[in-house]
């Protein structure tokens, strides 16, 4: 019973214009929080455009769209994996690196854009796919992975996978295995 009267006597001596007073402070305080959190999702999406940007600038520059350059590129991935990196001359090492720096970009990118909630969701396989290829193009992964979130939690991943048990990377050579 006590404690309802100090409140009630609490109340008693708050006039309306403090109550007043108080809500306005906690509505402005409310709507200053709201806007803060639209901000952020804002610069997140700038962010992840400004990234797609880059990424789609970087392609273009190295011709990744064009076929040729292509079916060059998958030429020099198979030199690499079937005689190893020693084989290779410098431009056929500048096509291979630009080729599993895309992916690693496009990798990170993806995982950016669902760490930023932009994204529904991130799957275990597309982990396990990336991880995959530091089996295949260990040198060039060991050169490129830094020590961002996601690189870590990639080469993570990559420590679990026996590369033994992998697929070849190539789709016809998975073919022919059938």
């Amino acid at each position: 019973m006590t404690a309802a009267t100090n409140y009630a006597g609490i109340l008693r001596n708050v006039t309306l214009g403090q109550a007043g007073s108080f809500i306005g402070f906690m509505t402005l305080a409310a709507s200053l929080f709201l806007v803060a959190f639209e901000l952020k999702q804002a610069r997140d999406i700038a962010e992840i455009e400004l990234t797609t940007q880059r990424l789609d600038i970087y392609h273009k520059v190295n011709s990744i769209y064009d076929p040729e350059s292509r079916i060059r590129t998958d030429e020099v991935l198979r030199k690499l994996v079937k005689a190893g990196i020693e084989t290779l001359s410098p431009s056929e090492m500048a096509v291979a690196w630009i080729a599993v720096e895309g992916n690693l970009n496009i990798a990170s990118l993806a995982y950016q854009t669902y760490t930023k909630g932009l994204r529904q969701e991130f799957f275990e396989y597309e982990l396990d796919g990336y991880a995959s290829l530091i089996c295949h193009f260990p040198i060039l992964f060991e050169e490129l992975l830094g020590i961002d979130e996601f690189d870590t939690l990639l080469k993570k991943r990559a420590a679990t996978i026996d590369c033994t048990q992998l697929p070849p990377p190539f789709l016809e050579d998975r073919l022919k295995a059938r």
